[in-house]
């Protein structure tokens, strides 16, 4: 498995384009922003993207959706619970336009289901607390952990739907379901191991006493 970390928008949200070498099939996770920069490097790579994971809806997560949709019209997978973010705009972001169009696909997926592309697939762990329908994807000792967790960090829950319970729940599954040495891919920020985070996150620290 293949993997493109592609650094987008004011925030510096992370989008990943995840492929496999032999069938080239590929999923897109997260077009927060700047769409040309996206559609390069899908180009570059010569993935065939098959579809688009969105670990949460926040417009920082979904800003380029509507726009990479115009050039590769596949698919998009939510959580049921993130899917109304999808269709409403967010002017207090000075965003005007949905991030998807009526004729889009929205798969909702929710814990535990595959989605697949060529012969690899990501696993669905809902992790809400971030948002009620916040996801993270696994496979092969790799996680794209949305903002549910960064390097030293984790999502904050003062945004609507915000909840510190569930996130602090949502973490602790991570701890469990995860192997130590489990390579995170956040929303934002640089990429970490778990294990690093369960001696260095006070969050996690915190949740391991």
């Amino acid at each position: 498995m293949q993997i493109a970390q592609i650094i987008v928008g004011p925030l510096a949200t992370n989008s990943y384009l995840v492929w496999e070498e032999d069938r080239a099939e590929a999923l897109l996770i997260d077009p927060g922003a700047e769409p040309e920069t996206i559609l390069e490097t899908i180009a570059t790579t010569q993935a065939r993207v098959v579809g688009i994971v969105c670990t949460h809806g926040h417009p920082d997560h979904t800003g380029a959706l509507r726009s990479v949709l115009s050039a590769i019209p596949v698919p998009v997978y939510i959580h049921p619970a993130d899917s109304p973010m999808l269709r409403r705009t967010w002017p207090e972001f000075f965003v005007t336009e949905t991030p998807v169009g009526p004729g889009t696909e929205v798969r909702e997926v929710t814990d535990e289901e595959q989605i697949r592309f060529g012969d690899h697939s990501l696993r669905v762990l809902h992790t809400p607390g971030h948002t009620p329908g916040g996801l993270c994807l696994t496979a092969e000792e790799v996680v794209f952990s949305g903002d549910t967790l960064f390097a030293g960090g984790v999502g904050r829950t003062d945004l609507p739907g915000g909840n510190e319970a569930q996130l602090n729940e949502s973490l602790r599954r991570l701890l469990s379901d995860l192997s130590p040495i489990t390579l995170v891919y956040p929303g934002h920020g640089a990429s970490t191991v778990l294990t690093q985070e369960m001696t260095t996150n006070p969050w996690l620290v915190e949740l391991l006493k």
